[in-house]
């Protein structure tokens, strides 16, 4: 059981082991699926959205040369219909729920994901019990391989439904910042993986509904998320890119320096660091406490790795 106060914020990296590609890979993966021909744009066309439309929507995206269409929506905001369906109709094939149980095609290997659960039922009896955990996540990720993997993880291990295993999963405080690829829909579920034909292009219509790349529509910083991280004793950032925009989006600065007492040494987060540079590094340090008064300690290697490292204090 994790009984030291946690927040874990969570980004495109730590969905990889799950085969959900980083920001740079969705935009190959987006600049290659919208040229013509390709399966997100005719997916787009049978939706009633003309080839020209889609073909200006690519070329301007690839030409820009920003690494995340977030990014380019934020200055092309007329754009913002066309990349919230391509983001839903290049992810939602990725999400296969066998994907998380069987990570690099190893059956019963759930990377970080099964460590994770590992530390949340340890000491538990019963479903609620797992609610005696003091952890929160803050994901920015579109996708709910998190959700679905405790949805699974719950179900199978207390032997429940899983409308009741969705009742636990709800007392687990888990923040989507810009929205998720679909909710939760009463007996029906999140719809991970196994969509047929028309659900799944109703998936895409309505990702609009669902996902936030607008930054207008995403609203101003995230209170809760902010205080979640000042209430926090321990604070561990996986998969993480310290976007600026991102880390003022949840208050990473000021919440992650409020409870410090001015005597004591500056506050420190964890991180995972896979294959940055000295110079990202200070340059991610910058983005997440430009005031200098907490600093980021560095876990070397990936998601898992760092839950290894973190197995002490978490409990």
């Amino acid at each position: 059981m994790i009984k030291n106060p946690t927040v874990f914020v969570i980004g495109a990296g730590a969905s990889k082991p799950f085969d959900f590609p980083t920001g740079a890979e969705l935009r190959q993966k987006l600049c290659t699926g919208l040229a013509t021909g390709g399966d997100i744009s005719n997916l787009l066309v049978r939706l009633g959205h003309s080839s020209s439309s889609i073909e200006e929507f690519r070329r301007a995206f690839q030409c820009s040369a920003l690494q995340s269409i977030d990014a380019f929506v934020a200055y092309q905001p007329k754009w913002q219909q066309y990349a919230e369906m391509a983001i839903a109709a290049a992810l939602l094939p990725i999400e296969n729920a066998l994907r998380l149980t069987t990570v690099g095609n190893r059956p019963g290997n759930s990377d970080w994901y099964g460590l994770l659960w590992s530390s949340l039922v340890e000491g538990t009896a019963a479903p609620p019990d797992l609610l005696n955990n003091k952890v929160k996540f803050i994901t920015f990720n579109y996708d709910r391989s998190l959700d679905q993997f405790l949805l699974d993880a719950i179900s199978g291990t207390y032997g429940i439904d899983y409308e009741k295993a969705y009742e636990v999963l709800q007392g687990l405080p888990i923040k989507h910042v810009y929205g998720t690829l679909g909710n939760w829909i009463p007996n029906f579920g999140f719809g991970y993986g196994g969509l047929n034909e028309h659900q799944f292009m109703d998936r895409v219509v309505s990702a609009n509904r669902t996902i936030k790349t607008i930054p207008s529509l995403r609203g101003g910083r995230d209170a809760e998320a902010a205080q979640w991280l000042a209430e926090a004793d321990l604070v561990c950032a996986l998969g993480f890119g310290f976007d600026a925009t991102n880390c003022d989006r949840i208050g990473f600065d000021g919440a992650c320096t409020s409870k410090m007492p001015r005597e004591v040494p500056r506050r420190s987060i964890y991180a995972t660091s896979h294959d940055l540079l000295p110079a990202e590094e200070a340059w991610c340090q910058a983005n997440a406490f430009p005031g200098g008064l907490a600093s980021i300690k560095w876990l070397k290697g990936d998601c898992k790795t760092a839950l290894r490292h973190l197995k002490r204090e978490l409990s």
